[in-house]
């Protein structure tokens, strides 16, 4: 705040009025240039905002890509798990038929060697294609 003083007796002269109007268009040209740099900072901080908001956005769709992805994967690994016991299942009945174990009916094992054919398809089926 700019003061000026004078006697209380005497009035300030044309002068005097002219050198506190400078003062003021002084001080207002000084606080005019302080709110041009403050509102240059308050857009570059705007614009960090922004750029802070759209990389946690990008952030949360990564997360959220990330969460399907490893759902799938779960899916893909509970698939391999049945086909691996199918596939264990089928080749244990097949060794029972090597050995001369118990058959399920034929003389031939074509049942057993049939099973162990349809538990290496979906074990295929459940690993996908061959790169």
């Amino acid at each position: 705040m700019i003061s000026v003083e004078w006697p209380k007796d005497s009035a300030p002269s044309f002068e005097t009025w002219k050198k506190i109007a400078a003062s003021f268009e002084a001080t207002l040209a000084a606080k005019d240039t302080a709110l041009a740099e403050m509102r240059v900072e308050l857009e570059r901080m705007q614009k960090e905002v922004g750029a802070a908001d759209a990389d946690r956005s990008a952030a949360r769709a990564g997360q959220q890509v990330a969460a399907i992805r490893a759902k799938a994967a779960e899916a893909d690994l509970a698939r391999a798990r049945k086909a691996l016991e199918t596939a264990d299942a089928a080749i244990a009945e097949y060794v029972r038929y090597l050995d001369g174990g118990q058959m399920r009916g034929s003389y031939d094992g074509k049942p057993e060697r049939d099973g162990l054919r349809k538990a290496g398809y979906i074990v295929r089926a459940a690993i996908g294609p061959a790169p």
